[in-house]
C-alpha cells in the first residue's frame, strides 16, 4: 500500500499565485517539524473559489520541486515520536497549526532560517550551528525585553567606564568601547535565547536542567566559527558534543514556538521514542550535559597548565 497524505489549503481572500505557492511549502515544513525530517511535495493543483470539479482545476509544476534526498536512516520515525500527532490530539495539533499559519508572516525570518539548518538531517557543520544560532537575532525586537536587568553595581562601573573613556582622545577604539558600554544593558544573543527558552525552563524542569549552560556553550562554539578565539573544547575531537549544541539550539527555537501554539511538551516526552530528532535530544540530554561539563572542565585544566 502508498499512502499519500493530501492537505488542502482555502483562503479567504484572493492572494497572488507566489504568495499561495509560499505557504504550500510553509505548511510542508511546517510537517516536517512535527514529523522530524523534511516532506516532499509531490503535487500541486489550483482550484478556483466555488470550483467544485477537481478534473478542471489547475497543476502546478514547479521550476525547482522541493525533493529530499533519502531516507536519513539515523532517525526511523514512527507515529509515536511525532511532536504532535493530528489522530490523537487533534485540538493540541489544531491549536499549534493555527498559530503557525497565523503569525507566519511575523518570524518568516528565524523560520527560515531554522529550516536551513533542520533540514540538513544528520549532517553537521560550521555553518549549521552558525545558522541555528543566528536565527535568534532575526526575531522580532518586541519579543525580548528592550533592557536587561543588572545589578545596581554593574551600572555604577558602566557609567564610571563611559565617563573614563569620554576624556580619551577621540578614536576608533575609544568609540568602540563607548559602544560595547551603551549596549552592556541591551539584550544580546545569550540572552535572547536564554529569554526565548524561559517559558520551556519553567514548565519542564528538570528535565532540561543547565538549559542555561548548554545555551552558553552553545553560542561559545558559533562565536569560535565566526570570530575565532580559544573554543571551549576541540570541536572537531569531540564531534558528538558539536552535534549535541547544535541540535540543542534548533530545539530551543522550535519547542517556545510550539508551547506558544498550545503544545503540550510533557505530554510528548512521557510517550515518545528516541527516533525524532528532539526525542533522541530529550533522551540524551543529561548524559550530554554531564559529557560537556567534563570536556570544558578539562580543556580549561589544560590551558592552565600550559
Amino acid at each position: 500500500m502508498k499512502n499519500r497524505i493530501r492537505s488542502a489549503l482555502q483562503f479567504h481572500t484572493a492572494i497572488r499565485f507566489h504568495e499561495a505557492l509560499a505557504k504550500v511549502y510553509d505548511i510542508s515544513n511546517f510537517f516536517g517539524l512535527v514529523t522530524g525530517r523534511p516532506q516532499n511535495v509531490e503535487a500541486i493543483r489550483l482550484r478556483r473559489v466555488g470550483q467544485s470539479d477537481e478534473s478542471s482545476s489547475l497543476e502546478v509544476t514547479p521550476s525547482f520541486p522541493v525533493k529530499r534526498e533519502g531516507r536519513d536512516a539515523s532517525f526511523n520515525i514512527g507515529p509515536a515520536d511525532v511532536l504532535l500527532s493530528g489522530i490523537d490530539r487533534q485540538d493540541e495539533f489544531s491549536s499549534v497549526l493555527k498559530h503557525w499559519v497565523a503569525t507566519d508572516d511575523e518570524f518568516k525570518a528565524p523560520r527560515r532560517r531554522l529550516w536551513d539548518s533542520f533540514k540538513k538531517q544528520s549532517f553537521y557543520d560550521a555553518d549549521r550551528i552558525i545558522a541555528a544560532a543566528n536565527l535568534f537575532d532575526t526575531i522580532p525586537t518586541h519579543h525580548f525585553p528592550k533592557k536587561l536587568t543588572l545589578l545596581p553595581e554593574f551600572d555604577s562601573a558602566i557609567e564610571s567606564s563611559k565617563k573614563l573613556f569620554k576624556v580619551l582622545p577621540n578614536s576608533s577604539e575609544r568609540e568602540s568601547i563607548l559602544g560595547e558600554l551603551a549596549r552592556l544593558s541591551k539584550p544580546k544573543l545569550k540572552s535572547k535565547i536564554k529569554y526565548w527558552v524561559s517559558c520551556l525552563t519553567e514548565t519542564t524542569s528538570p528535565s532540561y536542567k543547565d538549559l542555561d549552560y548548554v545555551i552558553d556553550r552553545a553560542v561559545n562554539c558559533r562565536n569560535y566559527f565566526v570570530h575565532g578565539g580559544e573554543p571551549d573544547f576541540d570541536y572537531f575531537q569531540n564531534f558528538d558534543m558539536f552535534t549535541f549544541l547544535t541540535r540543542a539550539l534548533e530545539f530551543c527555537y522550535v519547542a517556545p514556538e510550539f508551547i506558544k501554539g498550545g503544545w503540550n511538551l510533557g505530554g510528548w516526552r512521557s510517550q515518545t521514542g528516541m527516533f525524532h530528532p528532539f526525542g533522541n535530544f530529550t533522551y540524551q540530554y543529561q548524559q550530554n550535559v554531564e559529557k560537556l561539563k567534563a570536556l570544558v572542565a578539562e580543556e580549561k585544566a589544560a590551558r592552565r597548565e600550559r
